[in-house]
């Protein structure tokens, strides 16, 4: 598999489009990043922007050894041009949620002066400010807002400190750029001090304008990016998961933020939007994807609004964590640890405990927008493959299908046996049946395929709502979409070994983006066909409750058609009652021109007969004193396992002013539940249904459910 990148790819069109434009304005340059009377200065890291007010603090307190309080889960890099100034570090404890231990932090400064408090804002989420604001009061401190992890100001982020750090070249394809952002209603009032600011603009321009720069760094990362654009990939240096080395060979580039980061970094001021919309995409993809690892690691959730660094996840087991990690990169993936924790962390055993968990508990992946979905997908498709490579798959006999799909919750008649055998029967499809099973050899699924095939050379199969699950327990459980692709893609493994070169899948899933997701995963195509909808009622509730249960004005038009006197009677389909359904059900297809089933078909289920298969004729009949009675409309219902579905309904016009179709229905409901079965299907529901039928099925108040539609 293609390795993915850490970094965000440029577009060809940036790289080259903005040569030729003039550079603009430093101010104009940072407008994303900071607000109305705010002043902003540009650097190719934010690790200067610390050192720049570092510096500015000791010139204005007229001594080096100022105290600068960083939170100890920290990146030890970023740290290293500051230590070079001379300043005193003090690393404050952070509880498990990322915020600082303000208990903790009360008594070390008892011990410890604070002349600059640094708040990170950790992920892209806030951090809440207050009590940072209260604390930075009480002892004179500057509040610096780290915001490195954020794209861009939001809510909560850049409006407590007195200044604000972003890092544009973590989520941009740039090769530096940096913004610190002074505020003017920060707790000590910076942009108010005249002297201070001119202080500031002074150390700016001396620092910016020392030797030593050098067009290469970005050169090289041009290269690189290039490479990495024509399809070259690198390995990922990634020393052990559990390996808390300290990384002391940091390598930082001129302050002086490169021109070439500034010409890229133009025509991406106004695409942040797209941007973070695509980030938080890639986050929830990657939520989704690893969730099929199991119960092993725990995605860490964000708020929608707040634009994800990377996408974190948390092991649940924490003794497999060095494993999984391994698993997760030898599939190629960009995951990552962080951060890369100071050495005073480490030899601190008071200080190490939490900082340690949150490194050893926790792994990232990137979510960086020019991450191509489509080598996501393929990594899904791979953990599919690795999850169910021991999984089974063998051909049941009839009494061993039967005694599991009496098993299988919410059926259908398209996966019964009986189906199978009719479509065999009238249209030549020849039904493959299969039991899935996992890798401990418990029966998982079963699934019913039609196929039509030539020796040797194969041919095409069809599944449709399958596979079903074979539960012992009753309900559905919240992993079922994730079992079904399991089950998908260890029959796709059988249909390449039966050289099926078409195969065709409607499968029971439901229309929700986990299963699209995953059907994307195993490299299917969707045909944008109308999906299958309709809605089930609960039959395990009392008749008084199921009645209830249905819309009010659709149950007096019921009452009305008992009053009116609607009699209904189960029909025998040998004895002249399923001729007279082919004629109405023929008319009927007629006027409202629609194919729906062929004669010969509906006539081969009738001739179906399984205890769990049931083919319902129901007619209504306009009870009257005289020898002929009128019928008024007739209905068909199949049962299959657990469920019984409305088939066919009609009701010519007599039958529909006295409501038969509602006498009908609720008759038909009522023997399913007196037959034992769970659900009563209404039968279909969606775009192409016709207005009058929407307006009747909705009134029964069932609970919807839309499937995924056709993929192949």
């Amino acid at each position: 598999m293609r390795r993915l990148t850490m970094a965000p790819l440029p577009q060809w069109k940036n790289i080259f489009s903005p040569l030729a434009r003039t550079v603009m304005k430093d101010d104009d340059l940072a407008l994303p990043w900071h607000r109305a009377g705010e002043t902003a200065f540009w650097f190719s890291r934010s690790a200067w922007s610390l050192v720049v007010l570092a510096r500015l603090r000791q010139q204005l307190e007229g001594r080096e050894n100022i105290t600068v309080w960083i939170p100890d889960y920290f990146c030890n890099a970023t740290l290293a041009p500051l230590r070079n100034t001379g300043v005193r570090l003090v690393f404050y404890p952070v509880t498990l949620q990322l915020e600082p231990d303000w208990l903790c932090c009360d008594e070390l400064a008892k011990e410890h002066r604070a002349d600059l408090f640094i708040l990170v804002h950790y992920f892209g989420r806030p951090t809440p400010t207050m009590s940072a604001v209260e604390f930075c009061n009480q002892h004179h401190a500057w509040l610096i807002e780290d915001a490195a992890h954020v794209l861009r100001p939001v809510d909560d982020v850049g409006e407590a400190g007195d200044f604000v750090l972003y890092s544009p070249h973590k989520h941009l394809p740039i090769p530096d750029g940096a913004v610190l952002v002074v505020r003017q209603d920060g707790p000590a009032q910076i942009v108010k001090m005249g002297e201070v600011m001119n202080l500031l603009r002074s150390e700016v321009a001396a620092m910016v304008a020392l030797p030593g720069y050098s067009l290469k760094p970005s050169l090289v990362w041009l290269l690189k990016r290039l490479a990495q654009m024509m399809g070259v990939r690198g390995q990922f240096q990634q020393n052990s998961f559990s390996d808390l080395a300290t990384n002391t060979a940091a390598h930082l580039v001129h302050l002086r933020m490169s021109g070439l980061a500034r010409r890229l970094i133009r025509p991406l001021l106004n695409q942040l939007d797209q941007i973070a919309a695509t980030r938080e995409r890639n986050a929830a993809t990657w939520s989704t994807l690893l969730g099929w690892l199991g119960e092993v690691v725990v995605p860490v959730p964000t708020e929608p609004c707040h634009t994800p660094y990377m996408a974190t996840f948390e092991f649940a087991d924490k003794a497999r964590a060095d494993e999984i990690f391994d698993r997760l990169r030898r599939f190629g993936l960009p995951v990552t640890t962080w951060p890369d924790l100071p050495p005073e962390v480490l030899e601190s055993q008071e200080q190490l405990l939490i900082p340690r968990a949150l490194r050893l508990e926790r792994f990232y992946l990137s979510v960086q927008q020019s991450l191509p979905e489509r080598a996501m997908l393929k990594f899904g498709g791979h953990l599919l493959a690795d999850a169910t490579h021991l999984w089974q798959i063998t051909e049941p006999s009839h009494q061993t299908w039967d005694r599991h799909w009496a098993q299988c919750v919410q059926a259908n008649i398209l996966q019964a046996w009986e189906y199978g055998e009719a479509k065999a029967k009238v249209e030549g499809w020849q039904p493959k049946r299969f039991l899935i099973s996992n890798a401990e050899g418990a029966p998982v699924a079963l699934a019913q395929l039609l196929t039509k095939t030539l020796p040797v050379i194969g041919g095409v199969a069809r599944l449709n709502r399958g596979p079903l699950l074979i539960l012992t327990g009753g309900e559905l459980q919240d992993d079922e979409i994730f079992i079904r692709l399991m089950v998908l893609k260890t029959i796709l493994r059988e249909a390449q070994h039966r050289r099926w070169w078409l195969l065709r899948l409607a499968p029971e899933l439901p229309d929700s983006p986990e299963a699209i997701l995953g059907l994307l995963a195993l490299t299917r195509k969707n045909r944008n066909l109308v999906p299958w909808g309709s809605g089930r009622i609960n039959l395990l509730q009392d008749e008084q409750s199921l009645l209830m249960s249905l819309n009010g004005k659709w149950r007096n038009g019921m009452r009305k058609g008992k009053k009116l006197g609607v009699q209904v009677r189960e029909q025998q389909t040998d004895n002249g009652g399923l001729e007279l359904l082919l004629q109405y059900y023929t008319d009927l297809q007629n006027s409202r021109e629609f194919s729906g089933l062929t004669e010969s078909l509906i006539r081969a289920l009738t001739a179906q007969n399984n205890p769990l298969w049931r083919f319902n004729l129901y007619a209504a009949f306009q009870d009257s004193a005289e020898e002929d009675e009128q019928l008024l409309g007739v209905l068909v219902s199949i049962r299959a396992g657990d469920t019984t579905i409305y088939l066919i309904g009609y009701a010519n016009e007599s039958g529909r002013k006295s409501q038969a179709s509602s006498v009908l229905l609720w008759q038909a409901i009522l023997d399913a539940k007196q037959s034992g079965c769970a659900w009563f299907d209404i039968g279909g529901l969606n775009e192409n249904t016709l207005k009058g039928i929407v307006k009747f099925k909705r009134g029964m108040n069932a609970l919807p459910y839309r499937l995924v539609g056709e993929w192949r």
